[in-house]
């Protein structure tokens, strides 16, 4: 298979991953994530670093009643078997605020199909306010 067409894959399960995060479909989730005790998904607040089983958990049911990720744009690499993308985002709460989010994401390829093994989201702080 090309390059082309592994991005058109993985671009493919971003967007599945988001539809599955807004919606709450964990059943979704469990089939586009990494089945692995080393895969890891690391959101926003300070105490998110969570298993798959755990981050399921946590979408059951909707992503942060009221608020809803959306991709902007995303860059996508492949290199054989793995690849890994990184974009920038926005959440949007259920009274119209966007807040920016940047994302990155690792894919491995597993029975034919591209998987989650790593994701990663963070709200960027101007340098200034680091400690406060």
């Amino acid at each position: 298979m090309g390059t082309g067409a592994a991005e058109e894959e993985i671009r493919a399960v971003i967007n599945q991953t988001l539809t599955a995060l807004n919606s709450g479909d964990a059943a979704t989730m469990a089939s586009l994530l990494l089945d692995s005790p080393d895969a890891v998904h690391i959101g926003t607040d300070a105490q998110e670093w969570l298993t798959p089983p755990d981050f399921l958990k946590a979408i059951e049911g909707g992503f942060q009643p009221g608020t809803t990720a959306s991709m902007d744009d995303a860059a996508v690499h492949v290199l054989g078997e793995v690849a890994w993308s990184e974009g920038r985002g926005h959440f949007t709460s259920s009274k119209g605020e966007k807040c920016p989010v940047r994302v990155t994401s690792v894919f491995v390829r597993e029975d034919d199909q591209w998987k989650v093994a790593q994701s990663h989201a963070s709200i960027g702080v101007p340098n200034e306010q680091m400690f406060g």
